[in-house]
């Protein structure tokens, strides 16, 4: 039933713990792709880790009718492309992790029926199209509840598109630079991951504008400078997580708020005493 399918965790959680459900994943020699077949009562998918022969992408129709479904993992599927229907009945749909595959591409209207989707994941892949003209053309248009988004690119513009986006996961991306104000359209933004990339320095005005922004963390850079405004305007900032860098020197950090309770620069190479300027 699997004969081409490698490593393949299916986790299915049901309306009632005592509800049989039967699935199907069929790997075709022909056409290489699978397809899995669950009932419509089906809350929970989770398939990753799968050798998908040689097609690596998707049926169209393999999720159709799964009216119920509200969370989908595809991890590292070694999927490089994704048919614009495939996740189009899925309007229950709440989490959506494509993470860890090998998509080149997404089609505008891949996402417009998931209108519930609350965190979407699709660091780890090959999307070297997200800039602002991928944006524009309506990739996230009608994820207007998207609470969670982890990407690699960061787009000049597109963010303005997600309103209620509170966590930005962008790690383990090898993103080398972040330009001043690049989340100025986030104004629900609560936390920014940007550990284990390749950022030597942090500009001037970074993170200005969010106004709910609590927690930055920068781990596992090679940061080697913070300007002094690098996190000016930021009022209800709590922390932020410098450790394992290359820091040899802080500009005078200007911190506009009384509420940061912790800032972790341990692995690094600073020169004491580091000043703080607290701005009321």
């Amino acid at each position: 039933m699997i004969a081409c399918i490698f490593g393949l965790l299916l986790m299915i959680m049901c309306e009632q713990a005592s509800t049989k459900v039967d699935y199907n994943c069929k790997a075709y020699s022909s056409a290489y792709t699978y397809q899995c077949c669950l009932r419509q009562y089906s809350q929970y998918i989770h398939i990753s880790n799968c050798a998908v022969c040689h097609s690596r992408n998707i049926e169209p129709e393999s999720f159709h009718g799964l009216k119920s479904l509200e969370n989908l993992v595809l991890r590292n599927n070694f999927l490089v492309s994704l048919d614009s229907a495939v996740f189009s009945q899925l309007s229950k749909l709440y989490r959506l992790d494509l993470s860890f595959n090998q998509l080149a591409s997404i089609s505008p209207s891949l996402f417009s029926e998931l209108c519930n989707l609350d965190s979407l994941r699709l660091a780890h892949n090959n999307l070297v199209e997200l800039t602002s003209s991928s944006f524009a053309m309506g990739i996230f248009d009608g994820l207007d509840s998207l609470n969670i988004l982890t990407i690699c690119k960061i787009p000049t513009k597109g963010f303005q598109l997600l309103p209620k986006l509170a966590r930005l996961e962008m790690n383990t991306c090898k993103m080398a630079s972040v330009m001043p104000r690049f989340i100025q359209y986030l104004n629900n933004l609560d936390c920014v991951i940007l550990h284990t990339n390749i950022l030597t320095h942090i500009p001037d005005y970074a993170f200005t504008t969010p106004s709910h922004l609590t927690t930055i963390d920068l781990r596992c850079n090679k940061i080697a400078m913070v300007k002094g405004l690098a996190f000016f305007g930021l009022t209800t900032l709590r922390e932020i997580y410098l450790e394992d860098n290359q820091l040899h020197s802080i500009d005078s950090l200007n911190i506009s708020g009384p509420v940061l309770w912790k800032l972790d620069l341990h692995n690094n190479q600073v020169c004491f005493p580091l000043v703080l300027c607290f701005i009321y």
